[in-house]
């Protein structure tokens, strides 16, 4: 949803508010919560609660927290494919997403 270099407003999440994720859990961060650091979907692990790489994570059995575009807050299930995660943390892939939540 957020790009360092340029603003962003409603009319550019074209997959729509409900469908795309804005912030998301992420454990084994040393900053701050309220710090503005990203996690760079180019790099991050396609797998909720990876225990090897950096990613959606939680120390919560089963799953993530996920605030969407739209305010609602829901828990992601470590089942979610990686095709569907990718899906919710894109704005305009215009992917079709099925809420797993």
């Amino acid at each position: 949803v957020f790009y360092q270099d340029r603003t962003s407003n409603i009319a550019d999440i074209t997959d729509g508010t409900s469908n795309t994720i804005a912030i998301v859990e992420t454990n084994g961060l040393t900053e701050p919560w309220t710090a503005p650091v990203d996690l760079d979907i180019r790099t991050k692990s396609d797998m909720i609660n990876d225990p090897s790489q950096l990613g959606v994570s939680s120390d919560h059995p089963g799953g993530a927290n996920a605030l969407f575009v739209d305010g609602s807050i829901h828990f992601l299930p470590d089942t979610l494919s990686p095709m569907e995660l990718e899906g919710m943390l894109t704005r305009g892939g215009g992917e079709t997403v099925s809420p797993m939540y």
